[in-house]
């Protein structure tokens, strides 16, 4: 029962993402300036430091930007007509994603400024050797890309959506892999009982594992090998 209810708010609160990705043409923008950031901690070997820093600057954009879709619609939903009041809630709220981008923006800079420091000075060889925190960006990169997905099907109503929680499942298991056999034989058993579940309730095809698989193993070799 807890289970249960566990993953229906995992799954309603992934719709409210999928929906703002989708409908959203700011989201999309912070999406796309997500990606290159990530690529470049990638490339760059960032530390764990930068590393914390970077996911919470862009997780600050993305939730504050969903706030704000969700101010926008409860006004919609009141009152279609103009009003001042509605106008200033509107305008106070895309204010605080403004100021909030602002703030990422300048946070970034602080966080990439000595990396460009140090291949302008010492060219290619002046990358820092590979960080264990290079997993957690790559970790974060395909979650935000199968929500990409997710949101394009979401966008032609087709239920060939991949699953966000079997995505991060499969990308466990390959991760532990390389560390533990034992332990991605439980991330597997959890998986396999996972995808069994929800099959059989329809609420996944397919079509959707075979996307999580690229997404999230091909995408681990992949970035493995261009950036690690």
């Amino acid at each position: 029962m807890i289970w249960g209810k566990f993953l229906r708010s995992f799954v309603y609160a992934s719709e409210g993402i999928t929906y703002s990705l989708a409908s959203q043409r700011n989201m999309k923008a912070h999406f796309t300036i997500a990606f290159i950031v990530l690529l470049l901690g990638m490339w760059f070997h960032f530390n764990t430091m930068d590393t914390l820093i970077i996911l919470f600057a862009i997780g600050l954009v993305i939730g504050f930007e969903m706030v704000n879709t969700a101010i926008e619609a409860t006004i919609d939903l009141v009152t279609q007509e103009f009003h001042p009041l509605a106008k200033i809630a509107k305008d106070v709220a895309a204010g605080a994603i403004l100021m909030v981008t602002f703030t990422v923006v300048f946070v970034g800079l602080v966080v990439l400024f000595p990396y460009l420091t140090l291949i302008y000075q010492e060219g290619w060889k002046g990358r820092l050797p590979s960080q264990p925190s290079f997993f957690i960006l790559q970790g974060f990169f395909l979650l935000l890309f199968t929500y990409v997905v997710k949101a394009y099907w979401y966008k032609k109503q087709s239920n060939y959506e991949p699953n966000v929680l079997v995505g991060n499942l499969l990308y466990l298991f390959v991760l532990f892999y390389f560390i533990n056999v034992l332990f991605s034989l439980l991330v597997f058993f959890l998986l396999t009982n996972y995808l069994i579940m929800i099959l059989f309730k329809k609420k996944f095809t397919w079509v959707g594992f075979v996307q999580n698989g690229l997404i999230s193993i091909g995408g681990f070799f992949l970035l493995y090998n261009l950036f690690y």
